[in-house]
């Protein structure tokens, strides 16, 4: 990464999110077909990916005396939207590996199915945004997503009681969707200034 202008650094760091966007989906999908193992090595390729924008923007931050702020806060902005995509592909990975091996978890982890697949739709939201699909209903539809994931991981938590696993499983989703949220409304900033 030597050399590497703050601009250069923001274009390969978007890149990269998007890589590990595409990993997260892979996640996904490799869960909704049922297989376990595909899903786990996607997972751990968006979170490679994630790792790699993080050690990128280190780096380079590290060699340059006065960055730009306005770059920087865009090349860690698209750092960030890589661990969330990493991050949302690992909890429904570890989820689903839990479900399947205590034969679905009962109610609570139905719900705590219900909240992953709403964060599902979250993180994908972020992902359209990040590849170029900004539109009003974009932010709304992450919004929802949060919102939804949020009610469904209180009734787990509800129904499992505390220290369920499934009920964890959930309230992590109902974070992990909180933050995409958060950051789908930046990203949709950003990509409006541009």
């Amino acid at each position: 990464m030597s050399g590497l202008s703050m601009a250069g650094l923001s274009a390969f760091v978007a890149k990269t999110a998007i890589e590990a966007g595409n990993a997260m989906e892979a996640t996904f999908a490799s869960v909704r077909a049922g297989d376990r193992d595909g899903a786990m090595f996607m997972a751990k390729e968006a979170t490679g990916k994630a790792l790699l924008a993080k050690k990128a923007l280190a780096s380079v931050l590290q060699q340059l005396v006065e960055a730009d702020t306005a770059s920087s806060k865009l090349a860690l902005g698209h750092v960030e939207d890589a661990r969330l995509f990493a991050k949302a592909a690992m909890d429904v990975c570890r989820s689903y590996a839990r479900r399947v091996s205590d034969k679905g978890g009962g109610e609570a982890g139905k719900k705590a199915a219900e909240a992953l697949a709403f964060m599902m739709a979250g993180a994908s939201t972020l992902l359209d945004i990040k590849r170029g699909s900004v539109v009003e209903t974009t932010l709304r539809k992450a919004a929802a997503a949060a919102e939804r994931t949020t009610l469904a991981a209180d009734e787990a938590t509800k129904i499992g009681g505390a220290g369920n696993v499934h009920a964890d499983e959930a309230q992590a989703a109902k974070q992990t969707a909180s933050e995409i949220a958060r950051r789908a409304l930046w990203a949709v900033r950003e990509a409006q200034r541009r």
